[in-house]
């Protein structure tokens, strides 16, 4: 309806950024509409017709709406479109540490970088010959690349693979310990051949341990009878490849038979026999506290929950606290308003932390609070780096020895002699924590040097460490 029952006229007329009345009462004349206020290109160039004014202030007023359509603009990935576009004028993918790379000829037609949007997934599992360029990655000898630009490659081509090729790469691909750990996990979990998944998890033990710690904590095994599989069988040194004699050709030893020599046990006596496998016996630790556990150990979900709980603290040094509680015990047991006690709290006020907290209270609480708890967590790598620094800076709240016989030899400060010393309680947590965040002797130094002592002072040790 063009008029309303008071006769006025809703026809719009006048410029396109407003309108007015036809005739009529009240309504307004031509002379009341505004010029129009765009904000285009147009709309920056100066009003005086002989190109007069500052040339830098009408560049800046040209580029300003440019910019913000540049923001405005900014996308993460390609559409199917543009993807398929590129596509056609390529013949050859190949895959990089930054991704894709779309070449026509010896002509690069497009290349993925962290500064450019990727290419849309979809359209790009769709083409046959990016199919081609992922086999042929994941096949490919990347020996001369640096070890993270090979986990890159092959994590980039996985973006693109799909569920066949990725299984044909875990199954005996040469690069499939650069494999996303959860991809590996998740692919061994779902197959119906449990001893053909925990024979691939064997053959990627002894190829790289550290890929093997990786899916293990992303949750391979997942069930008792393979965890003690894998336990049994990675615990001692066995053969990396046949072993077959120059001169007479004579196989001597097959791949995967157990090594034999002289070794010393960790009580410190030697013996002679099948050497035991130093490599993943924080994983195997992990996986005996996961299966058979005792009464200080969490499950897998109170695990689970107690990390939540670690995650939601955003200063470092409270968690550092607070992981070193539940390693040693709370000395401010009971006190509410206690730093660390305060943000646990405070975290468990929330539904979904509830059960964490208390977790994480319980086991700190304890006398010499949970050692077993503390290891899982850092196992599955429950604390920033930032944090796990800040831990190692913190002195052990107590002296009590490990669970070992075997001593080293250290100088007693006080009477100058060597002594025969066992560790210390959760040394081997403290190592653990070295190499899972790659933390050197001189970070912790650092860390000391630049931040006040946390909890409590150290006591003097009268050994050399």
């Amino acid at each position: 309806m063009v008029t309303d029952i008071h006769g006025m006229s809703h026809k719009p007329k006048g410029t396109p950024d407003g309108g007015q009345y036809e005739g009529g009462r009240g309504s307004g004349g031509g002379d009341d509409i505004e010029p129009p206020t765009g904000g285009g290109v147009a709309a920056a160039a100066p009003s005086g017709g002989d190109g007069g004014g500052d040339p830098e202030e009408t560049l800046r007023r040209i580029a300003e709406p440019l910019r913000r359509a540049a923001v405005a603009d900014r996308m993460d990935s390609k559409s199917a479109k543009e993807t398929a576009g590129l596509l056609s004028e390529a013949d050859r993918i190949e895959f990089g540490p930054e991704g894709a790379v779309l070449y026509r000829g010896d002509e690069l037609v497009f290349r993925e970088t962290n500064l450019t949007p990727h290419l849309d997934a979809d359209t790009m599992r769709a083409d046959p010959r990016v199919r081609a360029g992922v086999r042929a990655a994941f096949r490919a000898d990347l020996s001369e690349l640096p070890a993270a630009e090979r986990r890159s490659t092959i994590r980039m081509a996985n973006r693109y693979a799909s569920a066949y090729d990725r299984r044909v790469c875990i199954d005996s691909g040469p690069n499939r310990r650069y494999m996303p750990a959860s991809t590996i996990a998740n692919s061994l979990r779902r197959r119906t051949d449990r001893k053909g998944a925990l024979e691939i998890m064997k053959q990627l033990h002894y190829e790289d341990a550290n890929a093997s710690a990786n899916v293990i904590r992303a949750g391979f095994p997942d069930d008792r009878e393979s965890a003690f599989a894998f336990i049994n069988y990675t615990k001692i040194r066995r053969q990396p490849k046949d072993v077959v004699d120059k001169k007479t050709g004579r196989l001597l030893a097959r791949r995967g038979d157990p090594i034999r020599g002289e070794w010393r046990d960790r009580d410190g006596k030697r013996k002679e026999g099948v050497m035991p496998e130093p490599r993943g016996a924080a994983g195997r630790a992990y996986l005996r506290m996961l299966y058979s556990p005792n009464d200080g150990t969490p499950t897998r979900r109170e695990c689970d929950r107690m990390i939540h709980v670690f995650k939601r603290m955003d200063d470092p040094e409270i968690q550092a606290r607070a992981f070193h509680n539940l390693c040693y015990g709370n000395p401010a047991k009971g006190d509410e308003w206690d730093d660390v006690n305060f943000e646990v709290g405070l975290i468990g006020q929330r539904k979904t932390d509830r059960e964490g907290a208390a977790l994480v209270a319980r086991f700190s609480d304890r006398e010499r609070g949970g050692g077993n708890a503390a290891r899982m967590i850092a196992y599955r790598k429950g604390l920033s780096r930032e944090a796990a620094v800040a831990f190692l800076a913190m002195e052990p709240r107590d002296d009590a020895p490990a669970h070992t016989q075997f001593t080293r030899r250290r100088r007693n400060r006080a009477t100058g002699a060597m002594e025969d010393v066992r560790p210390r309680r959760l040394t081997e947590l403290r190592g653990q924590l070295h190499a899972l965040y790659q933390i050197s002797d001189r970070d912790v130094e650092d860390w000391r040097s630049t931040h006040p002592i946390i909890g409590e002072p150290p006591k003097p040790d009268p050994y050399e460490y």
